[in-house]
This record gives structure tokens, C-alpha cells and sequence, in this order.
């Protein structure tokens, strides 16, 4: 009697063209009924309603009789409410159902079969609950295309969870606690386009993992525990065109791990590289956007390292400890049309990379070196020099020919031109000694004595054997030959010298001749004596 009462009363709305309080309704067959402070389903609208929007009040609990008042809802939203529990028969009189959301309740649990009966489901939205999935939770959703199941603490998914999802087209799993997606599951989705698995503790991802996703077009593994890569994981998808895998601890790539003959978008920012090695990303020929910023490991690119991106257009590695990039690295230069380089510890770039031709290019935050050859390259950039010190501080593009750099090389110049000089007179100084030593004088004699004193040592020649003199001793008297009145000055130098005469460096010294002194006057007496006073230098 009493749902007789209930439809007798829809009926009579239904007429009056009247909307339940707290709702509106633009036409007949919409009623919004959001932030209305329902505690209950309403009523008292109209039965034929198609869309009814229930999101934001408080209801906590779902029966069967509650939706039954309108058996022709197409959309039915019941986001943000305090539902904890759903009865298994709840969506019985729903057949016609194209989208349910159930999102940002408290639902814990999802009976067996609670859908069987949602023949024509196309889009279910469970995000935001703490729902345990079973074996049979979505059984009876052969039309679903769209599931919704992010932040839901899920950390484990029966393996054929999704079997009776035969057409499903998206799937959401990001923000749960997902430590691996095996084959055997993925197997049952092989007409997914969309997969989200954002911020998991996957770990690893295996070789064959998305062998069945032939018809994927974006994968999203960003914010896991990514370390490794396994050969050959992306096998197969030949349709992928986004992947991203930013935040990752990803250290190196598999050279093999890119068949994606479609991939236009890869996001391997904020990983562990720390070289980017030849041949990384082989077999990308559709690649547009690649972005490795915020790699902080990163500081080598080697040579062929972009090999074969010849569609590539936009390139980051932006953030990062870059210090060198092989002149080859690209080899050939793709058609870039923007580069990110900033924030690095970068101080120059080979010529042959060509990186003036790009656009859009940011090398702010390095520590460029503005020398003749990074000049050459006629950068248009807003970065600054931090080197030589005549240039710190200026715009790259801000400076002018490499002569601008003169106050660096003058010193340069200068400093070889005193080092030659300095070799030159080293080099005379080694060939005087010959010369000099032949013609020392003592310090306290003039040039002419001693010319005089040479020039009668070899005007003897023979009457040095001739007695010159009779000198007396006592009582005796002796010849004095001419030999024996010679007497050299301690400033003379013999010409004779060992630099004239190989032999005589190898002589004793010669003794010098006796010297006599007078006692007085003309005395007549001498005092012989072979000392010469050692003064010459």
C-alpha cells in the first residue's frame, strides 16, 4: 500500500511540473539535487527522470526500493555522500544505466554481483573509497568501458578481476598500493586504450607484462619504485603514443626496450640517470617530446645517445648535473624547436652540435665559459657568462666579436713575448764565456800596464838566452838572464790558455819566475823570491 502511495504521489509531481525542494530541474528528465542535505533518496521528482545528480549531501546507505522510483536514470551520481554500504540487489531496476559514480564515499566492500544487472553500464567511478575487490565484483559489466578505482589502497587485484570488462577502454589503478600488474592479469584487458598507474610501488617491469595491450595508447607509471626496465617490456604496443615514467629510480635503459614505432610523448623526468649511453632510445621514430629534466645524477650524454629521433621537436634536461655532452650525441641534429639546458654545470658546447639553429633555447644557470668558440656559435641567449672574469655577469647574446676577450689574452701574449726574450739572453749568455775568460784583468791595474807587461813576454823571443846583467851576492857575482828578470804581472793573462790549446787544460800550472826585491837603494842586494800574490780574478 505504501509504494502504491509513493507512485500515486510521483504522478501528481509528475503533472504539476514541480521540482522537489533543494533541487533543480532544467527539464523534465535532469534534476540536480547537489549540496541539498539529503539524507535519503528523494521522491518526489519526477519518474522519468534520466539524470539525477545526488552529489554532496549526506546519504549513507542504498536500497533497492530507493532507485526504483526511476527506472529510466541514464546518469547517476552519488559523489561525495557517507555511503558505507551497498545492498546486492541495489541497481536491479537500473537497466538502462550508462554512468554511475560512486566516487569519494566510504564504501569498504563491493558485493558479489552488485552490478549484474547494469547491462549498459559504460562509465563506473569507485575512486576515493577503501573498497576490497573479489573475483566477482564486476561481474555483469560487459559494456564498460571507463573504470574508475584510484586512491582506493587496493595492493592486490584477483588475476581475473577484469575478465567480464571484455570491451573496457580506460582503467584507472593510480594512487593505490599496486606491487605488481602479472601478464596473466593484463591478459584480460585487450582492448584497453588508457592505463593509469600513477603512484604505486610497482618495482620492476617485466618482459611481456603488456604483450596483450596491442591497442594501448598511454601509459601512465609515474611515481613508483621503477628501477628496472627488463628487455623487451613494451613489446608489442604498437599504438602507444604517451608513456610517462617521471619520478621514478630508474638508472639506465635497456637498449632494446623502445619498439614504439607510435610513441610521440616520453616523460622519464626526476629519475637516477647518470649517462645517457648510445643508442638509448633506439627505435623511437615518432618521438616529438622528451622530457629528462630534473635528472640530478645525470651529467654525460654520450656520443649517438639520440640517435635516429629524427621527429624529435622538443627536448628538457633542464635540472640536472649535465658537465658534458658528446658533440655526437644527436648525430644527426634533429629539428628541434625548443631545448631546456638551464640548470646545469655546463661550461661549454661543441661547435657541431648546432645548437644555435633551435628556436627556443634555455641555458640560464651554468657556468658558461664565453671563450672565441662559444662566441662563434652567435647564441641568442639570456644566459650569463661566468667566465673569463672581463665578460662575468654579461648576457651571452649581449657580447660582441671574440675581441671583446682581448683583456684576457693581452696577459697571455705578453707573458709568451718575456719568455722568448727571457730564452734569448740565456742563450747569449751561455756563448760569451770563451771571450771573456781569455781577457780577465785584476780589478786594481790599468789596460796599459798590462798591455805593456804582455807585449815584452813575447818580444824575448831568443835573447832571453843571452846574459843581460851581472848581479851580485856577497862576494860572488852571477849572470842574469833575460827570462830571469821577466817577471808577469799578476793581471796578465797568458793567451796561451786552455780555450786556445786542448792540450793545456790537461798541464799543471805553470810556476811563475823567481821575482826579486831590492833591500835599498843601490844596494846591489836582492832577496829571490818565487812567491805571486793570488790577487787576479
Amino acid at each position: 500500500m505504501m509504494r502504491i502511495s509513493i507512485l500515486l504521489i510521483s504522478f501528481f509531481v509528475q503533472y504539476s511540473s514541480a521540482c522537489q525542494t533543494g533541487c533543480e530541474c532544467p527539464t523534465k528528465t535532469v534534476a540536480i539535487c547537489s549540496s541539498a542535505h539529503f539524507r535519503t533518496i528523494p521522491i518526489l521528482l519526477d519518474p522519468r527522470i534520466t539524470v539525477l545528480d545526488l552529489s554532496n549531501n549526506q546519504i549513507s546507505r542504498l536500497s533497492a526500493d530507493d532507485l526504483s522510483v526511476y527506472p529510466n536514470l541514464k546518469r547517476l551520481s552519488l559523489r561525495n555522500n557517507s555511503i558505507s554500504h551497498l545492498s546486492s540487489d541495489v541497481f536491479a531496476s537500473l537497466n538502462d544505466l550508462e554512468q554511475l559514480d560512486l566516487s569519494s564515499n566510504q564504501i569498504l566492500f563491493l558485493p558479489s554481483h552488485v552490478f549484474r544487472n547494469l547491462r549498459n553500464l559504460k562509465r563506473l567511478d569507485l575512486s576515493y573509497n577503501e573498497i576490497e575487490l573479489n573475483q566477482d565484483s564486476l561481474t555483469g559489466l560487459a559494456a564498460l568501458k571507463t573504470l574508475q578505482l584510484s586512491n582506493n589502497r587496493l595492493s592486490y587485484l584477483p588475476p581475473s578481476i577484469f575478465r567480464p570488462c571484455a570491451v573496457l577502454e580506460e582503467l584507472d589503478l593510480s594512487y593505490n598500493q599496486l606491487h605488481a600488474m602479472p601478464a596473466s592479469l593484463m591478459a584480460n584487458l585487450p582492448t584497453l586504450q588508457r592505463l593509469h598507474l600513477q603512484h604505486n610501488l610497482l618495482p620492476t617491469l617485466e618482459t611481456g607484462m603488456f604483450n596483450a595491450q596491442k591497442e594501448l595508447e598511454y601509459l601512465d607509471l609515474s611515481s613508483n619504485i621503477l628501477s628496472e626496465i627488463q628487455d623487451a617490456a613494451f613489446f608489442g604496443m604498437d599504438n602507444l603514443t604517451v608513456l610517462n615514467m617521471t619520478n621514478n629510480m630508474l638508472s639506465r635503459l635497456p637498449g632494446n626496450a623502445w619498439p614504439l614505432p607510435a610513441l610521440r610523448v616520453l616523460d622519464l623526468s626526476a629519475n637516477l640517470f647518470v649517462v645517457l649511453e648510445t643508442a638509448s632510445f633506439d627505435d623511437l621514430p615518432s618521438l616529438r617530446y622528451l622530457n629528462l629534466s630534473y635528472s640530478t645524477n645525470l651529467r654525460t650524454i654520450q656520443m649517438s645517445a639520440f640517435v635516429c629521433l629524427s621527429a624529435l621537436n622538443w627536448l628538457s634536461l633542464a635540472h640536472s648535473s649535465l658537465a658534458t655532452i658528446s658533440s655526437a650525441a644527436f648525430a644527426p641534429f634533429p629539428p628541434l624547436r625548443h631545448l631546456d639546458l638551464s640548470h646545469n654545470q655546463l661550461v661549454s658546447v661543441a661547435p657541431e652540435l648546432n645548437i644555435a639553429r633551435v628556436p627556443s633555447l634555455l641555458l640560464q644557470n651554468n657556468s658558461w665559459h664565453c671563450d672565441c668558440d662559444l662566441r662563434a656559435l652567435n647564441l641568442n641567449s639570456d644566459a650569463l657568462c661566468a667566465s673569463p672574469d672581463n665578460v662575468k655577469g654579461q648576457p651571452i647574446k649581449a657580447l660582441g666579436e671574440c675581441i671583446l676577450l682581448q683583456g684576457f689574452l693581452a696577459p697571455l701574449l705578453l707573458g709568451i713575448t718575456l719568455l722568448i726574450l727571457a730564452v734569448i739572453v740565456l742563450i747569449l749568455a751561455v756563448r760569451r764565456p770563451s771571450t771573456s775568460t781569455r781577457h780577465r784583468r785584476h780589478p786594481g791595474c790599468s789596460s796599459s800596464s798590462s798591455t805593456s807587461s804582455s807585449s815584452s813576454a813575447y818580444q824575448l823571443g831568443h835573447d832571453s838566452l843571452l846574459p843581460s846583467s851581472v848581479v851580485t851576492y856577497g862576494s860572488k857575482k852571477h849572470k842574469q838572464y833575460a827570462f830571469d828578470q821577466y817577471i808577469p804581472s799578476p793581471c796578465e793573462s797568458s793567451n796561451d790558455s786552455a780555450y786556445e790549446s786542448p792540450i793545456s787544460s790537461f798541464l799543471p800550472p805553470a810556476t811563475p819566475a823567481p821575482t826579486y826585491y831590492s833591500l835599498g837603494p843601490n844596494s846591489g842586494k836582492y832577496i829571490l823570491t818565487g812567491h805571486v800574490p793570488s790577487t787576479c780574478i
